[in-house]
């Protein structure tokens, strides 16, 4: 969840970007979350991986901010990979 990102993280993963750029990736993470929660009618929330995929969207492609986005979204989904592992060896 959003809740195991620092402020420290945030700040250096938005680096270079203007306010408005920030506040449009927080807005389409929120957005996604809560429509994913209207379809399951269940609370959804704003995972770590989907604001980092907005958040390198705004960011220049050659930026060392997106290339560390891309590399916690890799890690988190790899992450997710061995979790699912885990259930569906019953553990």
């Amino acid at each position: 969840s959003i809740r195991s990102v620092s402020r420290d993280e945030l700040v250096r993963l938005s680096a270079n970007l203007p306010r408005y750029d920030i506040y449009m990736a927080a807005r389409e993470a929120i957005e996604e979350a809560y429509k994913q929660g209207l379809v399951e009618r269940r609370y959804i929330p704003v995972s770590r991986e989907n604001l980092f995929d907005k958040l390198a969207a705004y960011q220049p492609l050659d930026s060392k901010e997106y290339r560390e986005l891309e590399d916690q979204v890799v890690r988190d989904f790899r992450s997710d990979l061995e979790n699912i592992e885990d259930l569906l060896s019953g553990q």
